[in-house]
């Protein structure tokens, strides 16, 4: 079966996949410190999470609070026009 194979004395590589990916985040975020490529780190492994376990409600709360943060930037660039509708 897949993912069930292991050495003697190691645990399933399932368990060890999040250990693995997380490790993987923490060099690439350490790696860089633009904050483009941070926010896409960031994404890409949110989207693969995503992927693994679909939450619609969180992936919405997270579009809303990017659409904000962008808005607030561009209201910060434009001085401050803007109506502060998101639609």
């Amino acid at each position: 079966m897949a993912g069930s194979r292991r050495a003697k004395g190691k645990p399933m590589r399932r368990t060890a996949r999040f250990p693995r990916r997380l490790q993987r985040l923490n060099e690439a975020l350490a790696a860089t410190t633009d904050p483009r490529a941070r926010v896409m780190i960031a994404a890409d492994h949110y989207r693969a999470g995503l992927a693994a376990h679909p939450d619609p409600q969180g992936a919405e709360r997270l579009v809303q609070m990017l659409v904000d943060a962008g808005n607030r930037l561009y209201r910060k660039t434009e001085g401050g026009a803007g109506d502060g509708d998101t639609q």
